[in-house]
């Protein structure tokens, strides 16, 4: 049995099995009342119900965004997950750009992100690690706090020879961009072309789906937090 915990509309989670059920932000639930032996649930995230779960040993799920140093190697049944990786066009792109030797290019991101900066940026970079190696350098900049959408740019160089030019606006809706321009193919996407799902709180939003996140989820140790302190460290120094 698992229970991922999120942070965006329940419905924004597609299940792949009739063993799961959603419970969103309005419902009241404990684990005596709503856990059966044959089923998982995608719940809107409360740190209460959180505890509750991971107490009594189910194996809990929870984005990248929630996880703290106070929890590395105190739960063997706590996982987290990392939105950016679990998007299907960001696989297919993964999956192309492993296939090229060289993995040299040019990679553009853009993305809208209502979640808090620093977490968001340094969760992205951890992704992007699995995909470009480790990292040169990185410039920052960003615009005035004191006006909104606040915007950030990052520019990232890779040991590889890639270059990346990462934008993010933090604003009231989601969404994503990128192009990726490597030595012998150019890729483009647009998840505003995709006709994203509607929401009440969202003009659009990407799909995740339960069965990706329970195969690409981490433990939570020592190893991946040392891993994700130091992207948040860089994003720190960048004056986030």
């Amino acid at each position: 049995m698992a229970v991922i915990f999120v942070t965006k509309p329940v419905e924004n989670y597609c299940i792949n099995s009739t063993h799961w059920k959603k419970i969103n932000s309005n419902s009241e639930w404990n684990v005596e009342q709503k856990l059966e032996q044959t089923e998982n649930i995608v719940a809107t995230y409360s740190e209460a119900q959180f505890h509750e779960v991971l107490a009594e040993g189910y194996d809990v799920y929870v984005p990248s965004n929630l996880i703290t140093d106070d929890y590395c190697g105190s739960y063997d049944n706590l996982y987290t997950y990392f939105e950016l990786e679990n998007y299907p066009f960001f696989n297919k792109l993964k999956n192309i750009i492993k296939k090229d030797e060289s993995k040299k290019g040019v990679f553009r991101f853009r993305r809208k992100v209502s979640e808090k900066e620093q977490k968001t940026i340094s969760s992205d970079l951890y992704v992007l690690n699995s995909v470009f190696g480790d990292i040169e350098n990185v410039e920052f900049s960003h615009s005035d706090r004191g006006y909104e959408p606040f915007h950030v740019i990052l520019l990232v160089h890779y040991i590889n020879g890639t270059f990346a030019h990462l934008e993010y606006t933090f604003t009231d809706e989601d969404s994503i961009e990128f192009d990726w321009s490597g030595l012998k193919r150019i890729i483009e996407f647009d998840g505003n072309e995709m006709n994203p799902v509607k929401t009440n709180d969202q003009s659009s939003s990407l799909m995740l789906y339960t069965d990706t996140i329970l195969s690409t989820a981490c433990q939570v140790n020592e190893e991946l937090m040392n891993k994700l302190n130091s992207f948040k460290r860089l994003v720190d120094e960048g004056g986030l």
